[in-house]
């Protein structure tokens, strides 16, 4: 999978203060409006938290919850944009900070979450 990814940024920080491994698959990034992605990602660390693992960024009436709280479903008119794209940011957990470490082979990563933006087709 890390052929299609376009970027990767350790130590991004969620609203309850968890720091996550955050990457973004090259549809994302090159189908979302960069201005569209920063308020995406804005809101999936607000929205992660320890039961919700997914955010789903789509064309729905208003935000609510799914699959026993796990899933949050969040309007896209919620973001003052106008692109109709679904977008999913899915949350990982590794278990431990060597694990995320061995799996990306690289030994300064310092979270054990990853947090990655990507298309439904690239699901």
């Amino acid at each position: 999978m890390t052929d299609k990814l376009l970027f990767v940024k350790d130590n991004v920080r969620a609203r309850d203060g968890r720091k996550f491994f955050s990457v973004g698959t090259i549809g994302f990034v090159s189908e979302i409006p960069i201005d569209l992605q920063i308020k995406m990602i804005d809101v999936a660390l607000i929205e992660l938290t320890e039961k919700v693992t997914w955010v789903i960024f789509k064309e729905c009436e208003e935000r609510y919850l799914e699959d026993n709280g796990r899933t949050c479903n969040y309007p896209l008119a919620l973001l003052d944009h106008k692109c109709k794209q679904k977008v999913y940011c899915i949350l990982d957990n590794y278990g431990s900070v060597e694990a995320l470490r061995k799996s990306v082979g690289d030994k300064s990563v310092t979270t054990q979450y990853v947090m990655t933006m990507l298309l439904p087709e690239e699901y």
